[in-house]
C-alpha cells in the first residue's frame, strides 16, 4: 500500500520538498476541502496559486480532488482499511493521525523535511499533533482553539463559567430565545468545538494513551447529562445536534441566541460576530 504524507489543515503544503520523492510518478494526488474554482475563498485562491507554482517549478502534475470537510476522514479511512488508492497529500485533523498511524498509512517526514528551516520554528501545538515517539508524521499548519462570543449586555454579571451558573442562566432564558448555540452534531468538528472542552474541564478524556476512544467514563456521562439538561430546558437549540455545521449559526444570525460557541475563524465566516 502506498504511504501518504498527512499535512494538517490548511495551505502551503506543496512547498515542503515533496517533489523528489514523487518525481518518478510525475504526479501527486491531493485531497482537500477547498473548491479551487471559488475566487471568493482566500484559502482556495492561495492553494490554487501554490499548485500552479509547484507544477511550474517541478513539472509534476497535481491531481487535486475536492472532498467535503465532513467526509474527508471517512473517505480516507475507507481507502486505508480497504487497501485502496490513497492520496500523497491529504488535509486532516490531528485526531485522525493516531488511527492512520496504527493502520500503517503514514510516511515519516523527518528525513524529507531535514533541510526545511521552518520546522525549527514550529511550536508545541504542532509537536503534540504530529510527532509520535519522536517521529514526525504530519505538519500542523493551523492550531486552533475555541472561543465563546456573547452579547455583553445580555450577561451583566459575566458569561456562565460553571455547570451551576449555566443551569441557572438557562432557567432565565426568555421563551423563544436561547442561551447559546454551537455545532454539536455527529462530526469530529463538534467534538473539537462542543464536547471536548466540556469533557476536559470535567476531568475526562476522549482518547486514551494509545489514541483509542475513551468515552465510557463517569466524567463523560456527567457531561452528557449536563447537555441533556441544557437542551431539555430549551437553553440550546436542538438543531445544534440534528443539523449541519452552519445550521447552528442560524440562531445567532437571527438574533434569538445571546451567545455563539465557535473559534477564531468564526469572526470571519459568521455574520454579526465582528459587529457585536
Amino acid at each position: 500500500m502506498k504511504k501518504l504524507a498527512v499535512l494538517s489543515t490548511l495551505l502551503s503544503v506543496l512547498a515542503l520538498g515533496l517533489a523528489p520523492a514523487a518525481a518518478q510518478n510525475q504526479q501527486i494526488v491531493m485531497w482537500a476541502q477547498y473548491d479551487l474554482a471559488d475566487a471568493n475563498d482566500r484559502n482556495a485562491v492561495t492553494l490554487s496559486a501554490k499548485i500552479a507554482e509547484f507544477e511550474a517549478e517541478t513539472g509534476i502534475k497535481v491531481v487535486y480532488e475536492q472532498v467535503a470537510w465532513n467526509q474527508l476522514a471517512t473517505k480516507l479511512a475507507v481507502a486505508v482499511q480497504s487497501g485502496g488508492d490513497v492520496p500523497d497529500l491529504v488535509e486532516a485533523s490531528s485526531q485522525h493521525i493516531p488511527s492512520l498511524l496504527n493502520a500503517g498509512a503514514l510516511m515519516p517526514l523527518d528525513e524529507l523535511l531535514a533541510d526545511s528551516a521552518f520546522v525549527a520554528e514550529l511550536g508545541e501545538g504542532d509537536a503534540n499533533a504530529c510527532v509520535y515517539d519522536g517521529i514526525r508524521y504530519c505538519v500542523a499548519t493551523n492550531v486552533r482553539g475555541g472561543i465563546t462570543y456573547y452579547k455583553a449586555d445580555a450577561f451583566p454579571n459575566g458569561f456562565p463559567a460553571t455547570k451551576d451558573e449555566w443551569l441557572a442562566a438557562a432557567a432565565e432564558v426568555e421563551e423563544g430565545k436561547f442561551l447559546s448555540t454551537q455545532f454539536a452534531g455527529r462530526s469530529y468538528g463538534a467534538i473539537e468545538i462542543a464536547w471536548w472542552p466540556m469533557i476536559a474541564s470535567n476531568g475526562g478524556a476522549i482518547f486514551d494513551e494509545e489514541g483509542k476512544p475513551a468515552w465510557a467514563t463517569e466524567e463523560v456521562a456527567e457531561v452528557v447529562e449536563f447537555a441533556r439538561a441544557l437542551y431539555g430546558s430549551n437553553a440550546m437549540p436542538i438543531v445544534n445536534v440534528t443539523g449541519d455545521f452552519s445550521d447552528a449559526e442560524a440562531p445567532w444570525i437571527s438574533g434569538i441566541s445571546d451567545s455563539f460557541r465557535g473559534g477564531s475563524w468564526s469572526a470571519i465566516f459568521v455574520p454579526g460576530l465582528q459587529e457585536a
